[in-house]
């Protein structure tokens, strides 16, 4: 029995993503709903498309830039070594630094970049590539370059740019899963729905920032975090000693009245294992969930303390519960090929008490 995670619809990728960024408001104005292509690249390509639409119409960001340029007459601060050592006063000409307030700046350099490597796969349909080619346009002043990691990381983000923040992660995306194709010379886009390294860090994030906003929604005193579990041991550990035991930290903790939730999120394409001749949990997960709750009740002996597993769904949907040498541990699936609010309303069902 195998998880659908290659059929997962793409509105639903883009939801997920929206909750793993913290980028709910930006993606609702980037909004998709009306759109039915099948193909991630396009999805993204969309996103870009509609999120460019709204900069435009509120201004895309500008900045002070320092320039340094030979020009006629005086503006700013005059470079001399530079104007004598170029003989550009024999011109009538100085080489001057000033600031100049200019759209040419690093966020705006990088989404065109991107638009430009978009625009080299024939996998864009007609109708999004003619509108990213007229941003395109629109940005002429605009320098491109070659994209590294280090460029999103230099971008700084506050209250005046935050939108620019959900488009670059749209970038990151897109520049982190285009490839050129050496069977046939054609760019394309990777399918990163197949890979589980990269669904599973998605899922978790996606899952655990859900409930962070979901559940503050309803209940503000509410607490989601990951958080490191401390080992208790029957006797006191001496020196470096303790650092050979693994660390235990939850993909999800959550803390809301009396009942403390440990979730710990497995993407894989294969939920069950065979064993014999029937399909059971993997031991591993139930052995590292059962640690954290029996340690943290340890540690705080007076909560209750409820441990989850939590799986997309496979052919049919889980339910279990179990009860553990006193310590309730459950294995539950979220079916993420459903119409989203099901997806919404599980969740939710999950942790209902």
């Amino acid at each position: 029995m195998e998880t659908k995670i290659t059929t997962i619809p793409i509105k639903n990728i883009y939801f997920m993503l929206s909750y793993a960024w913290k980028k709910l408001p930006e993606s609702e104005i980037a909004s998709i709903s009306s759109y039915e292509n099948t193909d991630l690249i396009n999805l993204f390509a969309k996103v870009l498309a509609n999120g460019l639409n709204y900069l435009y119409k509120k201004g895309f960001q500008k900045n002070y830039i320092l320039n340094n340029q030979e020009i006629k007459g005086v503006k700013g601060k005059i470079i001399f070594n530079e104007t004598f050592n170029s003989l550009s006063f024999i011109k009538a000409s100085l080489h001057c630094e000033f600031d100049e307030f200019s759209i040419n700046i690093l966020p705006n350099k990088i989404i065109k970049s991107t638009i430009r490597k978009l625009l080299s796969s024939k996998e864009i349909d007609t109708e999004i590539k003619a509108s990213l080619v007229g941003y395109y346009r629109y940005l002429r002043e605009v320098d491109e370059i070659e994209i590294q990691k280090k460029h999103f990381k230099m971008v700084r983000i506050d209250r005046n740019n935050s939108f620019y923040e959900f488009l670059l992660n749209i970038c990151e995306v897109i520049l982190k899963n285009l490839f050129l194709d050496e069977e046939d010379g054609k760019i394309k886009f990777r399918n990163f729905v197949k890979e589980e390294s990269t669904m599973a860090m998605v899922f978790e994030n996606f899952v655990r920032n859900f409930y962070e906003i979901e559940l503050y929604k309803k209940f503000p005193d509410s607490n989601v975090r990951s958080e490191a579990i401390e080992w208790i041991l029957d006797e006191p550990v001496f020196g470096f000693s303790k650092q050979y035991l693994p660390k235990m930290k939850t993909d999800i903790s959550i803390s809301c009245g009396e009942i403390k939730y440990i979730i710990d999120t497995k993407f894989y394409k294969t939920t069950l294992k065979k064993h014999y001749d029937k399909m059971i949990i993997d031991s591993n997960n139930l052995y590292q969930i059962f640690a954290y709750i029996k340690n943290y009740k340890e540690e705080f002996p007076g909560q209750e303390v409820q441990g989850m597993l939590l799986y997309p769904t496979i052919d049919r949907e889980l339910n279990l519960e179990y009860k553990i040498q006193g310590q309730k541990v459950s294995i539950k699936t979220v079916d993420l090929n459903k119409d989203w609010h099901v997806i919404h309303e599980r969740l939710l069902a999950l942790v209902n008490d």
